[in-house]
């Protein structure tokens, strides 16, 4: 860390140790190396569990739901990313990685017959409904508009 606050091209790189050298707070101060190894640490400790926790969801539900899996498999031999990418996102809804952070509403809306303000609203699940509640997202990934489905709701629930 101190070899790297003395590089002059700082200024022109873009990786986060830089960034996070760089960064002051409202009186100029900058970050102590024990500052900075927290955010480090809290930056990749966090980066990998929340990538190993929907990695590892995605899998589980995949192998309890062979059509869905089946479908993937087909997709991506097929060489699309399309039910990867909707794949992931249905799985990190169904089991968010972060499953307790703060959510803020964009727009005054209303919630389970329950009226939800504008701005920060607490904490709670990412996961809101199913596709049941959803008519016309069914399938694999209900992240990504598909033909409903007669069969019922998305094969990962």
């Amino acid at each position: 860390m101190a070899a790297r606050r003395t590089e002059s091209d700082r200024a022109h790189r873009d990786d986060v140790l830089s960034m996070l050298l760089d960064a002051c707070d409202e009186h100029g101060a900058g970050l102590d190396d024990a500052q900075l190894l927290d955010e480090l640490t809290g930056l990749v400790l966090a980066g990998y569990e929340t990538t190993a926790t929907t990695i590892s969801w995605t899998l589980h539900l995949l192998a309890h739901h062979p059509a869905a899996r089946d479908d993937l498999i087909a997709d991506l031999d097929e060489g699309s990313g399309r039910l990867l990418k909707a794949t992931i996102k249905e799985s990190g809804r169904l089991r968010p990685a972060v499953y307790n952070a703060m959510r803020t509403a964009a727009h005054d809306a209303e919630l389970g017959g329950r009226p939800v303000p504008r701005g920060p609203s607490g904490t709670g699940s990412a996961r809101v409904g199913d596709a049941r509640s959803r008519p016309g997202r069914t399938g694999p990934a209900p992240c990504t508009p598909v033909a409903p489905d007669p069969q019922g709701p998305s094969h990962l629930e």
